[in-house]
Protein backbone atom coordinates (compact mmCIF):
# COMPACT_ATOMS: atom_id res chain seq x y z
CA UNK A 1 0.00 0.00 0.00
CA UNK A 2 1.52 3.48 -1.05
CA UNK A 3 0.60 6.68 -0.86
CA UNK A 4 -1.56 6.91 2.20
CA UNK A 5 0.12 9.65 4.39
CA UNK A 6 -0.60 8.81 8.03
CA UNK A 7 -4.16 9.04 7.12
CA UNK A 8 -5.81 5.54 7.45
CA UNK A 9 -8.67 2.80 7.96
CA UNK A 10 -7.94 0.02 9.93
CA UNK A 11 -10.43 -3.29 10.46
CA UNK A 12 -9.82 -5.78 12.46
CA UNK A 13 -10.72 -9.91 12.54
CA UNK A 14 -10.44 -12.21 15.15
CA UNK A 15 -10.15 -16.03 14.19
CA UNK A 16 -9.52 -19.12 15.95
CA UNK A 17 -6.97 -20.97 16.57
CA UNK A 18 -4.35 -18.84 16.06
CA UNK A 19 -2.47 -21.11 14.98
CA UNK A 20 -4.48 -21.90 12.13
CA UNK A 21 -1.81 -20.53 9.31
CA UNK A 22 1.61 -22.26 9.77
CA UNK A 23 3.11 -18.27 8.93
CA UNK A 24 1.88 -15.04 8.35
CA UNK A 25 -0.23 -14.37 5.37
CA UNK A 26 0.15 -11.48 3.95
CA UNK A 27 -2.13 -9.43 1.09
CA UNK A 28 -0.19 -6.48 -0.15
CA UNK A 29 -2.30 -4.59 -2.89
CA UNK A 30 -1.46 -0.42 -3.98
CA UNK A 31 -4.64 0.89 -1.54
CA UNK A 32 -4.82 -1.66 1.11
CA UNK A 33 -2.77 -4.45 2.70
CA UNK A 34 -4.32 -7.35 4.66
CA UNK A 35 -2.25 -9.28 7.44
CA UNK A 36 -3.28 -12.17 8.95
CA UNK A 37 -1.24 -14.16 12.11
CA UNK A 38 -1.71 -15.61 15.84
CA UNK A 39 -5.24 -15.00 15.77
CA UNK A 40 -5.86 -11.63 14.74
CA UNK A 41 -6.52 -10.42 10.63
CA UNK A 42 -6.18 -6.95 10.03
CA UNK A 43 -6.72 -4.54 7.51
CA UNK A 44 -4.91 -0.80 6.66
CA UNK A 45 -6.94 0.73 3.85
CA UNK A 46 -6.53 4.21 2.34
CA UNK A 47 -9.75 6.12 3.10
CA UNK A 48 -10.25 6.84 -0.36
CA UNK A 49 -10.52 3.93 -1.37
CA UNK A 50 -12.41 2.50 1.38
CA UNK A 51 -14.97 5.49 0.68
CA UNK A 52 -14.79 5.06 -2.67
CA UNK A 53 -16.04 0.91 -2.67
CA UNK A 54 -19.13 -0.51 -1.19
CA UNK A 55 -19.53 -3.24 0.92
CA UNK A 56 -15.71 -3.37 1.05
CA UNK A 57 -15.79 -5.03 4.54
CA UNK A 58 -17.79 -7.43 2.87
CA UNK A 59 -15.08 -8.65 -0.15
CA UNK A 60 -12.06 -8.79 3.03
CA UNK A 61 -13.74 -10.74 4.55
CA UNK A 62 -14.52 -13.14 1.34
CA UNK A 63 -10.59 -12.17 0.56
CA UNK A 64 -9.53 -13.77 4.29
CA UNK A 65 -11.97 -16.55 3.85
CA UNK A 66 -10.34 -17.63 0.50
CA UNK A 67 -7.04 -17.99 2.56
CA UNK A 68 -9.07 -20.00 5.23
CA UNK A 69 -9.82 -22.24 2.85
CA UNK A 70 -7.41 -23.21 0.75
CA UNK A 71 -5.00 -24.21 4.14
CA UNK A 72 -7.82 -25.88 5.56
CA UNK A 73 -7.08 -28.24 2.34
CA UNK A 74 -3.76 -28.88 3.95
CA UNK A 75 -4.13 -28.67 7.65
CA UNK A 76 -7.51 -29.68 8.32
CA UNK A 77 -8.47 -27.67 10.71
CA UNK A 78 -11.87 -26.21 11.90
CA UNK A 79 -11.59 -22.77 12.85
CA UNK A 80 -14.07 -19.70 14.21
CA UNK A 81 -13.45 -16.05 12.17
CA UNK A 82 -15.75 -13.11 13.02
CA UNK A 83 -16.79 -10.33 10.75
CA UNK A 84 -15.21 -7.01 11.30
CA UNK A 85 -16.95 -5.33 14.44
CA UNK A 86 -14.89 -2.20 14.81
CA UNK A 87 -13.35 0.21 12.59
CA UNK A 88 -10.64 3.23 13.69
CA UNK A 89 -10.09 5.62 11.30
CA UNK A 90 -6.91 7.56 12.02
CA UNK A 91 -6.31 11.27 10.44
CA UNK A 92 -3.45 13.28 10.34
CA UNK A 93 -4.26 15.42 13.06
CA UNK A 94 -3.91 12.88 15.44
CA UNK A 95 -7.58 12.20 15.83
CA UNK A 96 -9.58 8.75 15.43
CA UNK A 97 -12.89 7.82 14.35
CA UNK A 98 -14.19 4.95 15.67
CA UNK A 99 -17.59 2.69 14.10
CA UNK A 100 -18.95 -0.13 15.66
CA UNK A 101 -21.00 -2.52 13.12
CA UNK A 102 -23.19 -5.07 14.84
CA UNK A 103 -22.76 -7.83 13.01
CA UNK A 104 -22.97 -11.84 14.14
CA UNK A 105 -20.23 -14.09 14.06
CA UNK A 106 -19.36 -16.78 11.54
CA UNK A 107 -18.82 -20.27 13.81
CA UNK A 108 -17.03 -23.15 13.49
CA UNK A 109 -15.31 -25.39 15.94
CA UNK A 110 -11.43 -26.15 16.42
CA UNK A 111 -9.83 -29.28 15.59
CA UNK A 112 -6.44 -30.02 14.90
CA UNK A 113 -4.32 -33.41 13.59
CA UNK A 114 -1.13 -32.36 12.00
CA UNK A 115 2.67 -32.59 12.65
CA UNK A 116 5.79 -31.63 11.54
CA UNK A 117 9.41 -33.37 10.95
CA UNK A 118 12.86 -32.25 10.04
CA UNK A 119 15.74 -34.66 8.84
CA UNK A 120 19.15 -33.42 8.77
CA UNK A 121 22.35 -35.46 7.89
CA UNK A 122 24.99 -36.70 10.44
CA UNK A 123 26.63 -32.85 9.65
CA UNK A 124 23.02 -31.28 10.77
CA UNK A 125 22.13 -29.82 7.33
CA UNK A 126 18.76 -30.14 6.67
CA UNK A 127 17.37 -32.58 4.20
CA UNK A 128 13.61 -32.41 4.60
CA UNK A 129 11.50 -29.83 6.40
CA UNK A 130 8.12 -30.76 6.93
CA UNK A 131 7.38 -27.57 8.50
CA UNK A 132 8.88 -25.55 5.91
CA UNK A 133 7.65 -27.60 3.01
CA UNK A 134 4.16 -27.01 4.74
CA UNK A 135 4.09 -23.56 4.71
CA UNK A 136 5.44 -23.09 1.07
CA UNK A 137 2.44 -24.96 0.41
CA UNK A 138 -0.02 -23.35 2.35
CA UNK A 139 0.77 -19.84 0.63
CA UNK A 140 0.69 -21.72 -2.71
CA UNK A 141 -2.84 -22.97 -2.16
CA UNK A 142 -4.18 -19.88 -0.12
CA UNK A 143 -3.51 -17.67 -3.26
CA UNK A 144 -5.06 -20.19 -5.56
CA UNK A 145 -8.06 -20.87 -3.23
CA UNK A 146 -8.39 -16.58 -3.19
CA UNK A 147 -8.06 -15.98 -7.03
CA UNK A 148 -10.30 -18.88 -8.43
CA UNK A 149 -12.92 -19.37 -5.47
CA UNK A 150 -15.30 -17.15 -5.85
CA UNK A 151 -15.06 -16.97 -9.72
CA UNK A 152 -15.00 -20.52 -10.79
CA UNK A 153 -18.14 -22.68 -9.49
CA UNK A 154 -16.27 -25.42 -9.22
CA UNK A 155 -13.54 -24.41 -7.07
CA UNK A 156 -16.34 -22.92 -4.97
CA UNK A 157 -18.40 -26.11 -4.52
CA UNK A 158 -15.06 -28.31 -3.51
CA UNK A 159 -13.48 -26.24 -1.07
CA UNK A 160 -17.10 -25.92 0.33
CA UNK A 161 -17.12 -29.66 0.40
CA UNK A 162 -14.18 -30.05 1.98
CA UNK A 163 -15.39 -27.69 4.60
CA UNK A 164 -18.04 -29.66 5.39
CA UNK A 165 -15.98 -32.76 5.95
CA UNK A 166 -13.66 -30.52 8.56
CA UNK A 167 -17.43 -30.01 10.60
CA UNK A 168 -19.08 -32.54 9.82
CA UNK A 169 -16.96 -35.52 10.95
CA UNK A 170 -19.76 -37.81 11.30
CA UNK A 171 -20.38 -37.75 7.45
CA UNK A 172 -16.79 -36.45 6.49
CA UNK A 173 -16.37 -39.22 3.36
CA UNK A 174 -19.94 -38.37 2.22
CA UNK A 175 -18.55 -34.65 1.84
CA UNK A 176 -14.91 -35.80 0.39
CA UNK A 177 -16.25 -38.25 -2.29
CA UNK A 178 -18.96 -35.02 -3.42
CA UNK A 179 -14.83 -33.56 -4.53
CA UNK A 180 -14.60 -36.74 -6.86
CA UNK A 181 -18.55 -35.90 -8.33
CA UNK A 182 -18.01 -32.16 -8.73
CA UNK A 183 -14.63 -32.88 -10.82
CA UNK A 184 -16.20 -35.51 -12.39
CA UNK A 185 -19.11 -33.25 -13.43
CA UNK A 186 -16.54 -30.99 -14.64
CA UNK A 187 -14.66 -33.29 -16.76
CA UNK A 188 -17.90 -35.31 -17.73
CA UNK A 189 -16.58 -38.00 -16.29
CA UNK A 190 -14.31 -39.49 -13.95
CA UNK A 191 -11.44 -40.93 -16.44
CA UNK A 192 -11.89 -37.04 -18.00
CA UNK A 193 -11.31 -35.99 -14.71
CA UNK A 194 -8.41 -38.52 -14.19
CA UNK A 195 -6.99 -37.46 -17.72
CA UNK A 196 -6.88 -33.55 -16.84
CA UNK A 197 -5.77 -33.97 -13.46
CA UNK A 198 -3.57 -36.21 -14.04
CA UNK A 199 -4.11 -38.78 -10.96
CA UNK A 200 -4.36 -42.56 -11.38
CA UNK A 201 -7.53 -44.97 -11.42
CA UNK A 202 -5.77 -46.11 -8.23
CA UNK A 203 -5.59 -43.07 -6.38
CA UNK A 204 -9.10 -42.57 -6.45
CA UNK A 205 -10.05 -45.22 -5.98
CA UNK A 206 -9.18 -45.42 -2.43
CA UNK A 207 -11.40 -42.58 -1.73
CA UNK A 208 -13.90 -43.79 -3.77
CA UNK A 209 -13.82 -47.63 -1.53
CA UNK A 210 -13.64 -45.38 1.57
CA UNK A 211 -16.85 -43.36 0.94
CA UNK A 212 -18.61 -46.27 -0.66
CA UNK A 213 -17.43 -49.91 0.28
CA UNK A 214 -15.56 -49.67 3.68
CA UNK A 215 -18.36 -50.50 6.83
CA UNK A 216 -17.84 -47.44 8.10
CA UNK A 217 -19.95 -44.58 10.18
CA UNK A 218 -18.63 -41.79 8.05
CA UNK A 219 -19.42 -43.32 4.48
CA UNK A 220 -22.02 -42.74 1.90
CA UNK A 221 -23.87 -46.11 2.02
CA UNK A 222 -24.18 -47.17 5.69
CA UNK A 223 -27.58 -49.11 5.38
CA UNK A 224 -25.93 -51.63 3.57
CA UNK A 225 -24.01 -53.07 6.45
CA UNK A 226 -26.54 -52.55 9.48
CA UNK A 227 -24.94 -53.78 12.42
CA UNK A 228 -21.25 -54.41 10.91
CA UNK A 229 -20.24 -50.62 10.99
CA UNK A 230 -16.97 -49.23 12.26
CA UNK A 231 -15.65 -45.95 13.28
CA UNK A 232 -13.00 -45.49 9.95
CA UNK A 233 -9.36 -45.43 11.12
CA UNK A 234 -6.79 -42.59 11.85
CA UNK A 235 -5.52 -43.88 8.87
CA UNK A 236 -8.19 -44.33 6.69
CA UNK A 237 -9.62 -40.89 7.34
CA UNK A 238 -5.65 -38.99 6.74
CA UNK A 239 -5.56 -40.98 3.67
CA UNK A 240 -9.58 -39.68 2.49
CA UNK A 241 -8.43 -36.27 3.46
CA UNK A 242 -5.00 -36.25 1.42
CA UNK A 243 -6.48 -37.35 -1.64
CA UNK A 244 -9.56 -35.19 -1.35
CA UNK A 245 -6.82 -32.23 -0.28
CA UNK A 246 -4.86 -33.24 -3.47
CA UNK A 247 -7.73 -33.11 -5.60
CA UNK A 248 -8.52 -29.29 -4.57
CA UNK A 249 -4.87 -28.31 -4.74
CA UNK A 250 -4.78 -30.28 -8.83
CA UNK A 251 -7.79 -28.36 -10.03
CA UNK A 252 -6.99 -25.05 -8.43
CA UNK A 253 -3.47 -25.61 -10.72
CA UNK A 254 -5.18 -26.84 -13.21
CA UNK A 255 -7.51 -23.87 -13.28
CA UNK A 256 -4.32 -21.18 -13.44
CA UNK A 257 -2.36 -22.92 -16.30
CA UNK A 258 -5.69 -23.09 -18.33
CA UNK A 259 -7.01 -20.05 -17.96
Amino acid sequence: MTNMGTERIILEWKYEPPDFFEAPCTIEIQDYNISINNGIATAIISPEFYDSREDLRNEFHEKIIDRFLGVQCINFKKFNITKPTIMHRLYSDGRKDITIFSEPFEVRVTMSASFETMITDKNGNILTDTKSEKIKLESHIAKLSAKYRRYDPVANSILKSFNAAVNDPDNEFVYLYEIIESLSGRFENEKGLRDALGVSKTYIGKLRKLANAEPVTQGRHRGKSPGQLRTATITEKMEAREIAGKLIQLYLEHLDQNT
